[in-house]
């Protein structure tokens, strides 16, 4: 079909379109005219003017009659091709209904003729994703393809989605340099270049369309957990891929079981994701029914390509819950065995193995997937050395990789000093001597009532006060014809202190009489019953007017369980006490405060009872030292507390022994007044003891108690548990606490 375009003016032939012309589409949906032909042209049978259709029709076939006669080997396609391809576009962009290619220009040049793709002409949903471009010129040199999803971008010759560019070849036959996606058409022209360089124009453009592929199962599927010990936090990560080239995802579904032939039937019975437009592939989150440790589970996913195009799923995957085990911590028992103890993760019939390294050192056989601790020196063949650095962790085993805990090191204990001896001693100071015995550091006690009396630290293990000497000046605070018992303490590496040594008695010289010390009395503020947050204890004291010149020497306040929380000449404590404590040294009064100036429950929260020491210098007589006066007070806190269980060990251990009388004490507070309940229990829920039942109206008041358990079960009046980690658990008006209690049976 040819349309007529008015030429009478040679400044309208480019826009005008005759009224008269045929215009587009067919009845058939089909793009008509072909091409456009001026009219209203002058020539020997009508003059002045030949207007219509009847006047194109004469010049377009007249133009192929040229254009044959250059190129007589043309084919009817190819001649149409250079027709449409010299046209000058007109109207919208690429062919339309009004001027179909555009109108008509003459060219006499060269251009590629019979371009197909696979072999076709303009091929339709083809199966093919890097195609096969082919075309017919003669005496070829070079090439260049361009392909393109847009008209106007291949009109404009330019190939966003793939241009081959300038190829020096003869051949007319090549594959596209990528794969094309499917669903979608695509345009394509090819020009060359003959053998004296000459540039052809582009053939007429041409399409081909492919058709969309099914996505391909997903790829590289993978599961685990952000965070071991926490099931929620559980990941799923694949692979998106399709035989369409840069087809994204479009969505995905994902499902989890415990069995597999839920999955087969395409069940998730734990989780089904349905479908989520989403094109993430990495760290989907599960979000089904909570799981259990020590089990197996099951998933798939499946995907959908930015088509809409549902994929297959990918086969059954599995995770396991087996989780590594944690809190994996070492407490020295004696100088040659450790207590290693762990969190038990893993609810599966696994093995643990107590490791140095990798190499194991628990023994050929693990031990029990329940178990939760392991004592490291026992058998005479596996004895440690005392203060001796041991770092270990546990495996478990029977998983693949095994998993590790993290490691922790401790020291033994050290052997006592021995041979605690006085070397020298005057007026005014004691010189003391031990043997070491492999102790990292010692501290010094002193009593001056009896060898049973209460004694002073004067250095604690720490250095400058402690260190690792074996010899010890006291020439803090010593008189003159008094005696004193001194005894001597050892630490290990880790600063655990071992048994004291057996005191010893020395009698200073009698040049000088000590004076007798003033009455410190410290109390509560007035009209309360104990102290809280912000409160003053009062520290008054007055002599008798002939006391010689004192001075502060040292203030220390412990908790209910001897923990120092604040000592003055250390610096420890110093963000929550703060004293001002002033002396007369004419008459000898004393008077100021020690100010609770920080929440003592929010550094120490076990702490229910506070015990103040104030120790007095005098400085009197010339004397370098002097004598220590000493007062102590209990003071309870007056705040309500958290709830908490506290369960100091006997000696100092982390551990009691029924075999030698040791006792647990649990320390609870009731705040509100309401039923209370305190039990012992194994590690996996079994009752080994009641302490406190519901109905025991005496609990239920609000205050603080204490209870003891002695490491034995209601059984038969009462039987010795074996050893091993015990769990203590409090139930105080709903709301539970369970703390972890350790038995060792040792003769």
């Amino acid at each position: 079909a040819v349309g007529a375009v008015e030429a009478i003016n040679a400044s309208t032939w480019d826009t005008e379109l005759e009224s008269f012309s045929s215009r587009g589409p067919t009845n058939d949906g089909r793009v008509k005219p072909d091409i456009c032909g001026p009219d209203g042209v002058t020539n020997y049978t009508y003059s002045p003017y030949f207007w219509g259709t009847s006047a194109s029709a004469p010049h377009i076939a007249g133009a192929a009659a040229l254009i044959l006669s250059r190129f007589p080997y043309f084919t009817a396609d190819d001649l149409e091709a250079k027709l449409f391809v010299d046209s000058v576009d007109m109207g919208d962009t690429g062919k339309d209904n009004l001027y179909g290619h555009g109108r008509l220009e003459m060219s006499l040049s060269i251009m590629p003729r019979n371009p197909l793709c696979e072999g076709q002409k303009n091929p339709v949903n083809m199966a093919e994703h890097i195609p096969e471009f082919s075309w017919t010129f003669s005496n070829q040199s070079a090439y260049r393809i361009i392909v393109t999803t847009s008209y106007p971008m291949i009109s404009s010759g330019i190939g966003d989605a793939w241009d081959s560019t300038k190829v020096l070849s003869c051949m007319d036959a090549v594959k596209g340099g990528i794969p094309f996606s499917g669903n979608c058409t695509y345009y394509w022209k090819v020009r060359c270049w003959d053998v004296s360089g000459t540039t052809s124009a582009y053939c007429l453009e041409q399409t081909f369309s492919i058709i969309n592929s099914t996505p391909y199962a997903p790829a590289n599927t993978t599961s685990w957990f952000l965070t071991e010990i926490e099931l929620d936090t559980l990941v799923f990560t694949w692979d998106f891929s399709d035989p369409d080239y840069l087809d994204p995802q479009l969505g995905y579904q994902v499902l989890v079981s415990s069995l597999t032939s839920e999955l087969d039937s395409d069940t998730g019975g734990l989780w089904d994701s349905g479908k989520v437009i989403s094109p993430d592939t990495t760290e989907i989150s599960y979000g089904g029914t909570a799981l259990e440790f020590g089990t197996s589970y099951y998933w798939k996913v499946r995907t959908w390509d930015v088509k809409n195009v549902t994929g297959p799923y990918c086969s059954n995957q599995i995770f396991e819950t087996t989780n590594r085990p944690t809190e994996f911590t070492g407490v020295a028992l004696s100088t040659y065995s450790i207590m290693w103890t762990w969190q038990d993760n893993c609810k599966k019939d696994e093995e643990y193995f107590v490791c140095m390294g990798t190499v194991t050192v628990s023994g050929e056989f693990g031990l029990p997937n329940n178990t939760t601790s392991w004592i490291e020196g026992v058998t005479p063949e596996t004895k440690l050395e005392d203060n001796t650095r041991y770092t270990r962790r546990v495996k478990l085993e029977t998983v693949d990789p095994p998993k590790y805990s993290a490691s922790d090191s401790r020291y033994t204990l050290a052997n006592m000093p021995t041979g605690l001896a006085v070397q020298d001693y005057t007026d005014h100071q004691v010189a003391l001597k031990w043997n070491p015995e492999g102790g990292s550091c010692f501290g010094v006690a002193r009593a001056t009532v009896s060898a049973s009396g209460i004694y002073v630290w004067l250095s604690t293990g720490t250095p400058p006060g402690g260190g690792a000497d074996t010899t010890y000046v006291d020439n803090a605070a010593v008189f003159a014809n008094t005696t004193y018992w001194y005894l001597i303490k050892g630490y290990n590496g880790d600063g655990i202190d071992t048994s004291t040594t057996t005191p010893v008695m020395v009698v200073t010289d009698s040049d000088i009489t000590a004076p007798e010390p003033p009455a410190v009395e410290i109390r509560n503020p007035e009209g309360q019953a104990g102290v809280k947050t912000g409160d003053l204890i009062m520290v008054t004291g007055e002599s008798d007017g002939n006391e010689p010149e004192l001075s502060i020497y040292n203030i220390r306040i412990w908790d209910q369980t001897d923990y120092e929380l604040y000592n003055r000449s250390t610096g420890n404590g110093g963000d929550v006490f703060n004293e001002d404590i002033s002396i007369d040294w004419y008459s000898g009064e004393i008077d100021g405060v020690v100010e609770i100036i920080r929440d003592v429950k929010s550094k120490h929260r076990l702490a229910t009872a506070l015990r103040v020491e104030v120790v007095l210098l005098d400085e009197d007589n010339g004397f370098t030292g002097g004598e220590n006066y000493t007062t102590n007070s209990i003071l309870l806190l007056g705040e309500n507390v958290e709830l908490h269980v506290y369960i100091p060990y006997a000696d100092g251990k982390l551990a009691i022994n029924p075999i030698k009388g040791d006792l647990a004490t649990i320390c609870f507070e009731v705040v509100e007044e309401g039923p209370v309940e305190v039990g012992v229990y194994t590690i996996t829920g079994e009752c080994v003891k009641s302490l406190v039942r519901r109905d025991n109206e005496y609990y239920q008041s609000s205050g603080r108690y204490l209870v003891t358990w002695d490491g034995k079960n209601d059984f038969m009046g009462g039987r010795e548990v074996a050893s091993g980690i015990y769990l203590v658990y409090c139930n105080i008006g709903g709301e539970r606490i369970i703390k972890k209690v350790a038995v060792v049976k040792e003769d």
